[in-house]
C-alpha cells in the first residue's frame, strides 16, 4: 500500500560536492513552488526485469503549508493514507485495520518530506543528485532504497523508487491542479466502526 512506500525511501548517491549543491538548490526551488496540488495518480509496480506486477489508480491532495496530504487508492484496493501534519492514518479495509503513526517519526524520515517541507534541516538527512534536467534522485543516509522525483513545466510530475528487492514503484500524476483550494476537511480521517486500530504513535 502505497504512500507508505513513498514515505520510506530515498534516492541516489552524491556524485560530487558541486553536483550536490546544484541539485539541492534546484530541487529546493521546485519544491518551494509547490503550495497545493490535487491530482489523479497512476501507480505501476515492476520487477527487476521491467515486468509489470501491479497497477493502481487513485487521487492525491497535498497542502505544504499545513504539512498535510491525502492519498486514496481506488477500488478494488480502496486504501487511504491521510496525514494532518500531526498524525498519519493508514487504512486498509481488506484487513479492517487502521494504523496510526506519528507524523514526526514517519514523514520526517522520508524523502516525501522534502516535497512538503524543503528546509535545510530536512535536507541534511538526504543526499541529492540530478538524474536529468527535471529529475532528482534522493537517498536517505540510513537506507538503501532509491527515490526519484520528476517535474515538468507545470510542476511535480512523478515520484518513484526502487527498493532493496529491485522492485520499482512509480506514481505518475495526471489532471494536476496546483491552485487547488484545500481545506482542513480534506485531511480529516474518521476511524470506521468495527475496525482494528493499531496505534503506533
Amino acid at each position: 500500500m502505497k504512500l507508505t512506500r513513498i514515505m520510506f525511501g530515498a534516492a541516489l548517491m552524491l556524485a560530487s560536492s558541486w553536483c550536490f549543491a546544484g541539485a539541492t538548490e534546484d530541487l529546493l526551488a521546485r519544491s518551494r513552488a509547490l503550495k497545493t496540488m490535487s491530482a489523479d495518480f497512476h501507480e505501476v509496480i515492476t520487477d527487476e526485469d521491467g515486468l509489470e506486477l501491479e497497477t493502481y489508480d487513485g487521487r492525491i491532495i497535498i497542502e505544504t503549508a499545513a504539512k498535510s496530504f491525502r492519498l486514496d487508492t481506488a477500488e478494488p484496493e480502496a486504501n487511504a493514507v491521510v496525514c494532518n501534519g500531526k498524525e498519519l492514518y493508514s487504512y486498509d479495509p481488506s484487513v479492517a485495520q487502521v494504523t496510526i503513526l506519528s507524523f514526526d517519526k514517519i514523514v520526517q524520515n522520508s524523502p516525501f518530506w522534502l516535497i512538503i517541507d524543503p528546509s535545510p534541516k530536512v535536507l541534511e538527512k538526504f543526499k541529492i543528485t540530478a538524474s536529468g534536467p527535471d529529475s532528482f534522485n534522493i537517498e536517505a543516509r540510513d537506507t538503501a532504497v532509491v527515490y526519484n522525483v520528476s517535474f515538468d513545466k507545470q510542476g511535480l510530475a512523478s515520484i518513484g523508487y526502487t527498493d532493496k528487492n529491485k522492485q520499482t514503484v512509480k506514481y505518475t500524476f495526471e489532471k494536476r491542479d496546483f491552485n487547488y483550494k484545500a481545506s482542513s476537511r480534506d485531511f480529516e480521517f474518521t476511524v470506521p466502526e468495527g475496525v482494528t486500530v493499531d496505534d503506533q504513535r
